[in-house]
């Protein structure tokens, strides 16, 4: 590929990465706006993020699959124009459930682009340059966590939030335009058959157990409302599972889980980004609704962890490198508990400053087990499965938050519900609700601490090529 070409492509593929991830950071800042705006409730609010993690948790291994039969070029550029319009309409939404149905849109572009951006970047890219453009896209990560919260917060509190939305359209026809010029053709791989049952018992598995933790902090824990859709969901999954096994084509090959370190770092990563989940859906809340912070001083405090995740996260590579990744993955698991647990200590008459503190140990605990964790995974993973292995780091990483946000926000819901003596969350000052974020976030970090045994039963770690084989 010509040396331009090439450019061009991991620019496009970083301006994607770039605008997901904002995206995914900076709604979190309009949530207490949009409540008042809307007129909408706690519970309905969630969704609005829930909705777009929910679409790329479900679809991201099939459309992996999907762009191997259709193309992957092919497939990357309409879930960019699908992205794109997404954003025009989510800036256009009237009300809090047509914001979730845009938000629907963009998650279907975004699953698209997640899942085969980084297999563009290799096929365009020689080997011995495909490292150094691996790391460009994992830095539009970081820059995108980085920015979304200091992005949305100066946009809510100046010209507006749907503005969060606007900006992605010129930026994402420019990106389209020099996709459709740019991106290398691939030939469709492996037989040319998708996984349709598999994956529609995925993505309906997700959305009802989902759906039905949402349910419980407006019906009831024995609500059927609740408890059809969970306990479905639930059986849907297990059903998901057990087809892998008889697929001709399955969505993923459940033998590369037979590797302990591989399994162990999966569920380290479900658990430690679930507990994360805690303080992306709750700090907007408890900094501007409980302490009074303006959105532009919210979003400052938000971009400490994702700052301090891009800082310190090639460090912690190479401390991973030389001592191991299981030490260092779980001293920062660990870390990342700390920091949680401190959350749930913080005081009625807590500053800014008092959040802040407590953000750097999430921050550098998550900047280590990150790094260390990823590295784990992908060096325990044959070499047949490390396409597979890396959309199960993204899926592990998805559904923890996913799963965990709406956790979360269920028994965050229901104890400041009950703090507040009204049915359901609203509009009502949080200043009474204190109790309600402290008791969330100390279970948060009692589930982070089940991410440290996940990540000490990896074992000592380190496979190789041949072990990783061999496993198999």
């Amino acid at each position: 590929m010509p040396r331009s070409r090439k450019w061009t492509t991991l620019a496009v593929v970083m301006t994607s990465v770039f605008m997901a991830t904002l995206d995914s950071s900076a709604v979190n800042i309009t949530l207490p706006t949009l409540a008042v705006e809307f007129d909408a409730t706690f519970d309905a609010l969630q969704w609005v993020v829930l909705a777009y993690l929910l679409v790329i948790t479900g679809l991201l291994l099939p459309f992996g699959r999907a762009a191997d039969v259709l193309g992957r070029r092919r497939f990357f550029v309409a879930g960019l124009a699908t992205f794109v319009a997404g954003s025009l309409l989510s800036g256009m939404a009237v009300d809090v459930w047509m914001l979730v149905a845009c938000r629907v849109l963009q998650g279907l572009g975004s699953a698209a682009t997640q899942a085969i951006g980084a297999a563009l970047v290799i096929d365009a890219f020689p080997q011995n340059e495909r490292g150094r453009a691996m790391g460009w896209v994992l830095s539009a990560v970081s820059a995108g966590l980085i920015t979304g919260p200091l992005a949305g917060g100066v946009l809510v509190g100046t010209i507006g939030w749907r503005w969060i939305f606007f900006l992605n359209v010129p930026v994402g026809l420019v990106s389209l335009a020099f996709g459709l010029r740019s991106l290398p053709y691939s030939a469709p791989v492996g037989p040319r058959r998708i996984d349709v049952p598999g994956a529609a018992s995925l993505v309906a598995g997700v959305m009802l157990v989902l759906f039905g933790l949402n349910r419980i902090q407006v019906a009831g824990l024995i609500a059927p409302l609740a408890l059809a859709p969970l306990l479905t969901g639930i059986v849907l999954l297990g059903g998901f599972l057990a087809w892998q096994r008889r697929s001709p084509a399955p969505t993923v090959d459940l033998d590369m889980f037979r590797v302990r370190e591989l399994s162990a770092a999966t569920m380290a990563a479900f658990l430690a980004f679930a507990g994360l989940a805690s303080l992306v859906l709750l700090l907007p809340f408890y900094l501007q609704r409980g302490l009074g912070l303006t959105p532009v001083q919210v979003g400052m405090v938000l971009a400490t962890i994702p700052a301090l995740m891009g800082l310190l996260g090639p460090p912690s590579g190479v401390l991973a490198d030389r001592l191991g990744p299981r030490p260092v993955a779980s001293v920062g698991v660990a870390l990342t508990a700390v920091g949680l647990a401190l959350m749930a200590t913080l005081g009625d008459t807590a500053g800014p400053g008092d959040v802040v503190v407590r953000t750097l140990v999430t921050g550098v605990g998550l900047a280590l087990f990150n790094s260390a964790n990823a590295s784990s995974l992908m060096g325990a993973a044959a070499p047949r499965h490390r396409g597979q292995a890396s959309a199960t780091m993204s899926l592990a990483r998805n559904t923890g938050q996913s799963v965990g946000q709406a956790l979360w926000g269920t028994l965050w819901g229901v104890l400041a519900a009950g703090l507040l003596g009204v049915a359901a969350v609203g509009d009502q000052p949080l200043d009474t609700a204190f109790d309600a974020f402290r008791a969330t976030w100390a279970a948060a970090a009692a589930v982070t601490l089940l991410a440290l045994v996940a990540s000490l039963a990896r074992g000592p770690g380190g496979a190789d090529d041949s072990t990783a084989d061999a496993g198999d």
